[in-house]
């Protein structure tokens, strides 16, 4: 399983939360098509953003939705949730132990 990883900080966190449920509802196919798999978000302890992760089938898939992170319209939709940007993305494998 490849995993994409993206933290950024938020303006507020439970807006934000209501804003992205409702983005992956009116986009769940979008999503599939892209490859995303599964999705979790999850508060950073220190309270001010969140790490989303977004888990998928191949590298390919991932580094084309890393390319996306860069782009106009995925800056705008975050924004438009109350994300606040430049954050950071990576890319990571999962290993078994």
């Amino acid at each position: 399983m490849i995993t994409l990883f993206g933290q950024h900080k938020v303006k507020d966190f439970d807006a934000f939360m209501r804003a992205a449920a409702d983005g992956m509802a009116e986009n769940n196919q979008r999503s599939i098509d892209m490859g995303i798999r599964q999705t979790s978000v999850y508060h950073l302890a220190n309270g001010d953003g969140v790490l989303v992760t977004h888990e998928f089938d191949d590298l390919e898939a991932a580094q084309n939705y890393e390319r996306l992170t860069k782009s106009a319209e995925f800056v705008a939709m975050v924004e438009g949730m109350g994300g606040i940007l430049p954050g950071n993305f990576w890319i990571g494998e999962q290993l078994e132990m």
